[in-house]
């Protein structure tokens, strides 16, 4: 009872901690990748074409770059639940970072009481408790709590620790049936855990060295490796996912920082060894990096990094003698960075947000030698304990200053990346998201400032070309528009989505002819890509030449069919061009694609009007008022349909809830003056 007294207290000082420093990142808005993967993302908003979620579609309607299906259902679930709040995503992830804090509470407790001879035994050892305080506000982990679009994070860190908790449940267990159930939950996790990231094929290893250090004997050798086998067939089963049935599609080509594999091995050395600084020195945190690459062996701080990495791996050896817990911590924290070293290329080599599940072992040893040094130097009239909470709350508090300065950091992108450019100024990357952040509150003369540094930093950066030109046009400066592109076209003379962004510039102008031009070079440099026939379809529409424009929406859904954008526009083309049996047909399909489908359902409810299908009308007017409960147009003709089939008192109720959020509408005025 007094145990679990004890176990009550410390989860409601957790809740209570995590709180204190994370509260402020309730009331953060989208950041990062928050805007692609989750707000401009229709997928998350529609809930349509759930089977995307386990074929190659999957990149193409989820944001995601590689195949993190949980993560994505995450997501999804949000969506139903809060909408697109961004209090509600970052509830989420708050509430996730709390679940691995406690699974990580009770994995230590599992692993103390198991082995008292590795850890201190005595009834005060405060060991679990004060290593997952420490994790749980760690500043690095900042950027995994403030960013939804790093949530594969919180996610794989969870299963992670839960499969490891069950599986020594699994081992410790003599009954047959309950080890049974309790290896199956391992599994289940391990499997959950890979498919949120790709750090989770980690595990195998960190269950093997847990065994050899912890539990080699006391269980035997046969029985642990009889457990292993189903984490290795998943493992293996995971690859062969990963890499060919649903391999990550060639968006950008990542490369060795240096050129070279070896170069590669230089430079992790030197980020690994920053990595452990970063722990213990928390203070110069960073969304954006700028790390100097080796490339050679002269490099000295590279050659010393490995000389560190190689003496910390020895000396965990070494301190086995003295307690496994040194081993243990240590050794997790390399083999959990594995997948992070760069040794298959990433886009980014260094980042914080790697550091979430490594970063137990930093705590596990710092708790363990608070606790330790403490316990041999206590003084009669002071007991060790007081003096681990002091050097604790010491601790606690530094990590919360920096906490609450990160918070508001986060708060938005012009905060983000205004410090990203104070941290960095020489990250071409760090001015171009800031003119990004710039460019969506429509600060235009900012924006470009922005986007003309990133284009000086790296004159190769042809993805500041096109947002620059995307501004400019935004800001009604067609000419520069094309201008940019024109430049752009200098240096990347076989790249497709400036011939499609000059094509938007002239058809801007009415330039139509040269805008097929420029289509029509796309084409031949990309045939395979749906958005040059969608574009050359927009084209011909609005030049009328409505039959050019429906076979170029039928080309773009005959290589895109689960795209709703393409039936949309092939059924208003069909509209325009009065085939409206074949109109609707397409507008319900973009509809099956996308339920939430707002243009699909006003365009489908039109032309049930235009045609005297009242109820039909009524309904699709139904639906789309759901989607936007503030437009008026709709709620308009929801009214007008309500009239048709003579139920005023419900058109009434219509107008008056228009006249609430619009007390000028005149149409809703003079339409509900009819009705009295």
């Amino acid at each position: 009872m007094r145990k679990r007294k004890i176990t009550y207290i410390h989860l409601g000082i957790l809740v209570l901690v995590i709180f204190i420093n994370y509260f402020g990142s309730l009331a953060n808005h989208f950041t990062y990748d928050d805007r692609v993967v989750i707000l401009e993302n229709e997928y998350f908003q529609s809930l349509y074409s759930l089977k995307n979620l386990f074929s190659k579609n999957y990149f193409k309607f989820s944001g995601e770059s590689t195949y993190r299906v949980v993560v994505t259902i995450s997501y999804l679930i949000d969506y139903k639940i809060w909408g697109l709040s961004s209090f509600g995503f970052h509830f989420t992830n708050l509430l996730l970072h709390l679940l691995v804090t406690f699974a990580l509470y009770f994995l230590l407790m599992g692993i103390r009481d198991r082995q008292k001879s590795s850890v201190p035994n005595s009834p005060n050892s405060q060991l679990p408790f004060m290593a997952t305080i420490l994790f749980s506000v760690h500043p690095v982990h900042s950027e995994v709590i403030n960013a939804i679009g790093f949530r594969e994070d919180l996610l794989c860190s969870l299963f992670y620790i839960l499969s490891f908790y069950f599986f020594i449940k699994a081992l410790g267990i003599t009954s047959r049936k309950s080890d049974r159930v309790f290896l199956a939950m391992a599994i289940g996790s391990y499997v959950l855990s890979l498919f949120s990231k790709e750090m989770g094929v980690t595990l195998p290893f960190v269950l093997l060295l847990y065994y050899v250090i912890y539990e080699r004997g006391s269980i035997r050798i046969q029985k642990f490796i009889l457990y292993l086998i189903p984490f290795i067939i998943i493992t293996l089963f995971y690859i062969v996912i990963y890499f060919i049935i649903l391999s990550v599609p060639p968006q950008e080509i990542a490369y060795y920082p240096g050129g070279t594999f070896v170069n590669n091995i230089l430079t992790m050395s030197k980020v690994f060894v920053y990595y452990i600084i970063l722990l213990f020195f928390p203070l110069r945190l960073k969304v954006q990096y700028e790390f100097p690459a080796s490339t050679s062996f002269l490099d000295i701080v590279a050659l010393i990094s490995i000389l560190i990495i190689v003496f910390l791996i020895v000396l965990s050896i070494y301190l086995k003698r003295y307690s496994f817990m040194y081993t243990f911590s240590i050794l997790f924290f390399f083999i959990t960075l594995l997948p992070v070293s760069n040794l298959i290329p990433i886009m980014n080599f260094i980042a914080e947000r790697y550091l979430y599940l490594p970063s137990i072992g930093f705590c596990l040893i710092i708790a363990y030698l608070i606790d330790k040094k403490m316990r041999d130097r206590r003084k009669p009239s002071v007991p060790h304990i007081s003096l681990s909470y002091v050097i604790l709350t010491i601790l606690l508090c530094f990590y919360f200053v920096i906490n609450f300065k990160q918070n508001r950091i986060w708060k938005d992108d012009l905060s983000l990346w205004g410090q990203a450019v104070k941290d960095v100024p020489q990250s071409f990357r760090a001015r171009y998201n800031l003119g990004c952040a710039y460019r969506i509150v429509k600060d235009y003369k900012k924006a470009m400032e922005e986007f003309k540094e990133a284009i000086k930093l790296n004159p190769q950066y042809v993805e500041a070309y096109l947002i620059l030109a995307v501004t400019y046009a935004e800001d009604g400066r067609i000419e520069d528009t094309k201008r940019v592109l024109l430049d752009a076209l200098k240096i990347a003379p076989d790249e497709s989505n400036i011939y499609l962004n000059l094509a938007n510039a002239f058809k801007e102008c009415k330039e139509y002819q040269s805008a097929i031009n420029f289509v029509n070079r796309a084409i031949e440099l990309d045939h395979n890509n749906p958005q040059c026939y969608l574009k050359l379809g927009v084209i011909y529409g609005e030049m009328k030449d409505y039959p050019k424009a429906i076979d170029a929406f039928n080309k773009m859904i005959e290589l895109d069919k689960n795209n709703p954008k393409g039936y949309n526009n092939l059924a208003n083309a069909l509209r325009l061009a009065g085939d409206i049996l074949n109109s609707i047909d397409a507008y319900k399909k973009a509809i099956e694609l996308n339920p939430l489908d707002y243009n699909s359902h006003l365009n489908l409810a039109g032309i049930y009007l235009q045609e005297r299908k009242v109820e039909l009308a009524l309904n699709e007017f139904v639906k789309a008022k759901e989607i936007n409960p503030q437009s008026l147009n709709v709620r308009y003709n929801l009214a007008v349909s309500y009239l048709l089939l003579n139920e005023n008192e419900k058109a009434k109720r219509e107008l008056e809830e228009i006249l609430k959020i619009n007390p000028s509408y005149e149409p809703a005025i003079l339409k509900l003056k009819e009705i009295e």
